[in-house]
């Protein structure tokens, strides 16, 4: 397993100015953001549609510049969870979001980056649960083939607030949506109080991994207030066999109160713990 950093831990910064600080931490390989919703500076999947190029200098000023490895590429359709989030309804989104996706893997093939992370959509008021999961099971195996002839594996990153909150509902749709594999993320059901052990089911699933610390009710924790096991997690990942990469993903935003910590020090101290776990 391999360390990789991502540009969004530092939303407020440039994403040149980002990668500065984790080239200074001594990070060799980094995850590229395109969130497509301020404050995150980001190479967004319609900016990579609309402006190739720019994009393209954008993205070499994050890596070529600063000698980094580029690994995985996490963004989004919308601005927020229920804006044109992979499972929409809409049938004139859901080919628009096709199309850009496109794009995306061409993107990626041609700059080297590894892995694609999407986020797996909500649970729709007004189609429940279960509608819901089988639209983003339709949408996301016609994105997955997508990305497999062009050689990239992709993962969703089941999250709060998405329509695989739950652990039943994320197994649900992985044996639903053939081909389709998780960018797992621990504190996202830590945080629904929901034990480590029982999270481990999912390990031999995931093609990528972030991490950072939590706690029940806490999606994000400094190291002393978290309660994951990550040397722990890491004997898990090897059992099943994973070999990618572990992603320091702290991040600084409003949502779900992942504001009230300092991610450079937090950064810091988890690095060191999963190197020696490593």
């Amino acid at each position: 397993m391999k360390l990789s950093c991502i540009t969004f831990t530092f939303p407020l910064l440039a994403m040149e100015q980002a990668a500065a600080i984790f080239k200074i931490l001594g990070f060799e390989y980094i995850d590229i953001i395109g969130y497509t919703k301020a404050p995150f500076d980001a190479i967004t999947p319609w900016d990579i549609q609309r402006d190739p190029k720019a994009m393209q200098t954008k993205f070499e000023a994050v890596t070529t510049r600063h000698g980094f490895k580029p690994n995985d590429y996490f963004f989004t359709f919308g601005e927020g969870f229920t804006d044109r989030p992979v499972n929409t309804p809409n049938l004139d989104l859901r080919a628009e979001n096709r199309d850009v996706f496109r794009h995306v893997v061409a993107f990626c093939r041609k700059n080297g980056l590894r892995h694609i992370t999407m986020l797996p959509g909500v649970i729709w008021d007004d189609l429940g649960p279960d509608r819901s999961l089988e639209l983003a099971s339709d949408a996301l195996r016609e994105l997955v083939d997508i990305a497999g002839e062009a050689g990239l594996p992709v993962g969703i990153e089941p999250h709060l607030q998405s329509v695989s909150e739950s652990i039943p509902r994320t197994q649900q749709l992985l044996a639903m949506t053939k081909g389709l594999t998780l960018t797992l993320d621990y504190t996202h059901f830590i945080a629904q109080d929901i034990r480590q052990n029982e999270i481990d089911v999912l390990a031999p699933h995931a093609s990528h991994f972030h991490a950072r610390q939590g706690a029940p009710g806490r999606l994000q924790a400094g190291m002393d207030d978290g309660t994951i096991d990550y040397p722990a997690v890491a004997r898990t990942l090897k059992r099943a066999g994973y070999d990618g990469f572990l992603t320091l993903e702290y991040s600084y935003q409003s949502w779900q109160g992942c504001d009230k910590t300092e991610n450079v020090s937090e950064t810091i101290r988890l690095m060191e713990q999963l190197v020696a776990a490593m």
